[in-house]
């Protein structure tokens, strides 16, 4: 994904419920919670293509990178993400008392 610049980008995370190993830019909003995959700055080609041929080439390396994503899947989810938006209302509501 070498993304300029991305909100997010549901790709990465799509790919790592596949088992896909992914190589990112560090540009993504993606980078920021799929801490195990491989991050370049968008405009290095040379290190996104050399990430993809160590994937292709080195099963421990995809595996790794695989298990780091599957590690960061379980941290993110739209159920987390309400509950911490909730969170954050009950305090308002608390400052506000």
């Amino acid at each position: 994904m070498p993304s300029v610049s991305e909100p997010f980008g549901l790709s990465a995370i799509e790919a790592a419920q596949f088992g896909i190993p992914a190589v990112i830019s560090k540009q993504s909003g993606a980078a920021e919670v799929m801490k195990g995959s491989l991050t370049f700055d968008f405009w290095d080609i040379n290190r996104a293509s050399e990430y993809i041929i160590k994937l292709l080439d080195d099963e421990v390396l995809k595996n790794k990178v695989i298990d780091d994503a599957n590690t960061d899947l379980k941290s993110i989810s739209w159920d987390l993400s309400a509950e911490k938006v909730l969170q954050g209302y009950d305090k308002y509501k608390l400052f506000l008392s």
